[in-house]
């Protein structure tokens, strides 16, 4: 798993950076997300109290699950399925959406998610 190329993408081990957040937010402008509400939430707290994704964080979330997500977890060989439509997605709760994770966790060892999590790109609306 050092590196594998997909769709014009090269998945390395790299610190992390702006430019794949970039790429997502030029994407999600791409399928109308409006960049300003961009701002990473999920789950995160403040003292405590948990706040869900936006529309808008969620259609970042999306773009970065189709785009950038699934091709580098596809390079690496491991199985995603088959991704909902964006409004299929909207329109499923957040805690149950469908993500490239759940088939992941499904097919690999805790060891090798671990080694998908260093390759692949951060999602841009999660919190760490």
């Amino acid at each position: 798993m050092a590196g594998a190329a997909h769709t014009g993408h090269v998945y390395r081990r790299r610190r992390r950076s702006g430019l794949a957040f970039a790429s997502i937010l030029l994407e999600a402008a791409l399928v109308g997300t409006a960049l300003v509400a961009c701002v990473p939430a999920q789950n995160s707290t403040t003292k405590g109290i948990s706040r869900p994704l936006t529309e808008a964080q969620r259609r970042v979330q999306y773009v970065y699950y189709l785009r950038e997500l699934t091709p580098c977890i596809r390079a690496l060989r491991f199985p995603v399925g088959p991704e909902p439509d964006l409004e299929d997605f909207l329109s499923q709760k957040p805690e149950l959406a469908w993500s490239p994770w759940i088939a992941l966790k499904s097919s690999a060892s805790p060891r090798e998610i671990a080694e998908v999590r260093r390759i692949c790109p951060p999602d841009p609306v999660a919190s760490k």
